[in-house]
């Protein structure tokens, strides 16, 4: 592993007698097959999970403004308020024990059993937490329907439980094609049973249940493709455990200054503004969220594998970091710039004051769309213990902007989240820089096809705007800006970084052509190792 100043084992290489120029040479070919291996690794994850993410994402869109023409402000303001606490106690029920797996690749059988032991511990007594919170709850956001709901989702915890480690496995053995299943799996059920219910006149619940029910089918599934016996937990996995701490306080951290808007519009403005607030979110960051999240899901078995290869860590910097800005960008500009007429073409009235904040949402997604990869190169590099603080930091200093924000009802809390992201997002983004040796010229250089790309885009847009001028309907004016915006972007990144669109599809081309990866084997790795456990 590289040490906390210096370079990584393959950047050097010291002087050796002429008896050992095979040994070097065998070592050299042996990183570089590995390096291959992971690359086209990574090209699989990612192929496996975009194509089915992006089949159903198309499914999630219409399910997403079908459901909204069905349900009421309210309903989404009441399963939010019940998401802030249940999403907490489900990071704090996983324990960051996933993580654990995937990059302490050293643990034997009979570990990974006791881990998969505790994690149901957890999980019971996440639901047992949650059960007995259920009242408090519902008084303290008065709302008299919120502790049936909290007690019903509350079933998640064990059902989640139970998925963590043999996902977990997949990861770690780059099975992504069965990620992928598992994927569209849950999503196509998720969605069917909240139309159903939706449709049904059953209001809150068909958020409540449909996420459930996805979950339970992708979780049977999971244990059925990598089954995982369950042992009792013992002083054996201390290690794990306490590695496991900083990647919970990290997460729990995370999770409390991500949804502290939810809490604060919640408690300060009701349940009809946090309704809106959340409906701003889901689609102002339903594209990037996906995209990134894809990325995410494959992303960490890759950097786990090479987590003692700094020029490897950060060759997949720029080359992740290009790519998710060359995707998302789009999206984040696009949906901002033709939030106006979706609102009006595509939701009732009841949701006319969605726009702004669908729009700030929306141009936020830039930012932890192209930093999202750094805390998981943090972790595999040793660096928990900093990502835990920084989000510590985070956690106190979030809630009181936002809080400020809020004196400007749900528009101020969507635009102090651009104070709150450079803050929360910079530390960790310089940390990984120090630690990789990153280039500013060259992470620049990854961004500027998409930035500048992203700019002619608006350019086009606002000019179908103005050119119109209130002559078409809304409808015919969505049409409009949506298909020059698309042609104004690709257009930019063909014509005018033609040479970086070449470079990339070479590079990508060499990637594919590397040799396979075996899929069923966990040591196709730069290195067995394991990261050290965190103090």
């Amino acid at each position: 592993m590289p040490t906390q100043d210096g370079p990584a084992a393959f950047d050097t290489a010291p002087p050796v007698p002429d008896v050992g120029h095979a040994s070097a040479a065998a070592t050299a070919a042996d990183v570089a097959s590995a390096r291959r291996s992971l690359d086209r690794a990574l090209l699989r994850g990612l192929g496996w999970t975009w194509i089915s993410n992006w089949g159903t994402q198309i499914v999630s869109w219409l399910s997403t403004i079908l459901v909204a023409r069905l349900l009421l402000p309210s309903d989404y303001g009441i399963v939010a308020m019940a998401t802030v606490f249940l999403g907490l106690a489900r990071l704090m029920s996983e324990f960051g024990l996933g993580t654990v797996v995937l990059a302490m690749r050293d643990l034997t059988d009979r570990s990974v059993a006791q881990v998969n032991g505790l994690s149901m511990v957890f999980g019971v007594g996440a639901m047992l937490l949650s059960l007995l919170v259920a009242l408090p709850l519902g008084h303290f956001f008065d709302s008299a329907e919120l502790p049936m709901v909290v007690a019903v989702m509350s079933v998640g915890f064990v059902i989640a439980a139970a998925r963590v480690v043999p996902y977990a496995l997949l990861q770690r053995e780059l099975r992504f094609d069965a990620l992928a299943r598992l994927e569209v799996l849950q999503a196509l059920i998720m969605t069917a049973t909240t139309l159903t219910l939706a449709a049904a006149g059953a209001g809150y619940w068909a958020l409540a249940l449909g996420p459930t029910a996805g979950q339970l089918a992708a979780t049977v599934m999971n244990m059925r493709l990598r089954p995982v016996p369950f042992a009792r937990p013992t002083r054996e996995i201390a290690a794990a455990v306490r590695f496991s701490r900083n990647i919970l306080v990290e997460r729990v951290a995370g999770y409390g200054y991500s949804t502290a808007d939810s809490l604060i519009i919640g408690r300060v403005l009701g349940d009809g503004p946090l309704g809106l607030y959340t409906l701003a979110r889901a689609l102002g960051a339903i594209a990037v969220d996906k995209v990134t999240g894809m990325t995410m899901r494959v992303t960490p078995a890759i950097f786990a594998a090479a987590q003692d290869d700094a020029p490897a860590l950060r060759r997949y910097v720029y080359l992740i970091t290009e790519g998710l800005a060359v995707a998302t960008f789009p999206l984040c500009v696009g949906t901002a710039l033709v939030a106006p007429e979706f609102v009006r073409v595509f939701l009732s009235a009841e949701w006319r004051d969605v726009t702004v904040p669908l729009q700030l949402v929306a141009l936020q997604g830039v930012i932890p769309s192209i930093t999202s990869i750094f805390p998981q190169i943090l972790v595999v590099s040793g660096e928990s213990s900093f990502v835990a603080r920084n989000g510590v930091f985070a956690v106190l200093v979030v809630p009181v902007i936002l809080l400020i924000g809020a004196r400007w009802g749900v528009t101020g809390v969507a635009a102090a989240w651009f104070v709150c992201l450079p803050l929360v997002r910079g530390p960790l983004f310089f940390r990984t820089r120090r630690r990789l040796d990153l280039s500013l010229r060259s992470m620049a250089r990854s961004l500027w096809p998409a930035t500048s790309s992203a700019v002619v885009m608006t350019g086009a847009v606002v000019g179908v705007a103005s050119i119109t001028d209130g002559a078409v309907s809304d409808v015919v004016l969505f049409a409009l800006k949506v298909a020059a915006g698309a042609a104004a972007y690709v257009g930019s990144l063909v014509l005018l970084h033609r040479r970086r669109v070449r470079d990339v599809v070479a590079s990508l081309r060499a990637m594919r052509g590397a040799a396979a990866v075996p899929q069923a084997t966990p040591d196709a790795t730069v290195s067995p190792a394991s990261p050290a456990p965190a103090p």
